[in-house]
């Protein structure tokens, strides 16, 4: 075979490459082209590879090499190879050898081509037979084991150059995981929690809150929730503030077992404010207002003589209770209310739905002043 005529290997056909003798410290026989081919005759092509040379020498031994590839030329699928000295240890025929095109990512091989087997033969020759010495030729093996001892020393150094400030990492993830392992995620104290808090039980809620002297829980018992609290429970602004009040968003509120929101209700729980006390004459420019939904149940009016000047009392007083109802119904409507005494007179005022003011006629004069004591809605 011509040594410049290149030796055609496939990757999907069983090779033939005739009768290849490699002699022994012949430098000559030693680097030879090869070819790689499909099955259908292409070049095979190997853009992205990396070449590597494998066989098993007569006596069992493996043999791998990756550095003596020249001239390649991945497109047309050729490239030369020199076959390294470590090999002539040994004569005889090498009947499974192959090479390998490899795609490495970082350490690791993510695809894998070889070419078929083939054969070849290490040859003597006739001046030094037998006088090859192993520790002549440092096989890949050995090559890779000495990478591998440098970057173990690479990594030592980085992990020396890093261990003070490893050592301080250690430190404090050791002190963190002993805060946590004692207090939990959030200090006993001097500390805060934000964001959301959600805390669910499996069976049933059992939440207690304690000052010591008194506490609030919450808990869940025969599927209702309950609300407990030692003392008198006050809603109010921070520090004690008046608030805005306390919206319950929920179609009734129920106290001591009846519906806030029904009639009955009202009627129980209803409580009186005083919209005036005192003692003013009851004219028409004297107007006493409220909210009419304050009003659940009556208005109370209070009226009686007065003596001006001495602000005595006289003729004792009389009192009128409108119903709500009649509030709105008779609105706008006078009122008359006998005076206090004798005489039979009589006074008038008018009511509304939010709303009572008293009449000209109330003046002082000529049976003294028509007076407004005390009004009262409930």
């Amino acid at each position: 075979m011509n040594d410049n005529e290149p030796i055609v290997l496939s990757v999907a056909e069983t090779n033939y490459v005739g009768l290849l003798n490699i002699r022994r410290n012949d430098i000559s026989t030693h680097t030879k082209p090869f070819k790689v081919i499909n099955k259908d005759g292409t070049p095979y092509v190997y853009t992205g590879f990396t070449l590597a040379f494998e066989c098993r020498t007569p006596s069992g031994r493996v043999y791998r090499d990756t550095a003596n590839f020249s001239s390649s030329d991945p497109a047309k699928g050729t490239f030369t190879y020199t076959f390294n000295q470590a090999l002539f240890t040994e004569v005889g025929e090498y009947t499974l050898s192959y090479f390998r095109f490899e795609k490495w990512n970082g350490s690791i091989v993510t695809q894998v081509k070889s070419t078929q087997n083939f054969s070849f033969k290490i040859i003597d020759d006739a001046y030094c037979p037998g006088t090859i010495n192993d520790g002549d030729y440092i096989s890949e093996w050995y090559s890779m084991l000495q990478r591998y001892r440098e970057l173990l020393k690479e990594f030592e150094d980085i992990v020396n150059g890093d261990k003070q400030k490893l050592l301080a990492d250690i430190a404090k993830l050791q002190t963190d995981v002993t805060y946590l392992l004692n207090n939990g995620a959030v200090k006993k104290s001097g500390d805060k929690m934000t964001g959301k808090l959600d805390v669910q039980f499996d069976v049933g809620l059992q939440l207690l809150l304690s000052t010591g002297l008194a506490y609030m829980r919450f808990l869940t018992s025969n599927n209702v929730d309950y609300i407990q609290h030692t003392n008198p429970l006050t809603f109010s602004g921070i520090n004690g503030a008046k608030g805005a009040g306390v919206n319950f968003n929920e179609e009734y509120v129920r106290i001591g077992g009846k519906n806030v929101a029904t009639e009955d209700f009202v009627k129980t729980y209803s409580v009186e404010k005083e919209i005036f006390k005192g003692a003013a004459y009851f004219l028409d420019t004297n107007v006493f207002t409220w909210n009419a939904d304050d009003v659940k149940e009556y208005v109370y009016i209070e009226v009686s003589r007065y003596q001006i000047g001495t602000g005595a009392l006289d003729y004792g007083k009389n009192i009128m209770i409108i119903p709500k109802s009649s509030l709105t119904a008779n609105a706008g409507t006078a009122y008359w209310m006998p005076m206090a005494g004798t005489d039979g007179a009589k006074k008038v005022f008018y009511c509304s739905a939010t709303s009572i003011k008293g009449h000209a006629d109330n003046s002082e004069s000529p049976n003294s002043g028509w007076c407004v004591r005390r009004i009262v809605i409930k």
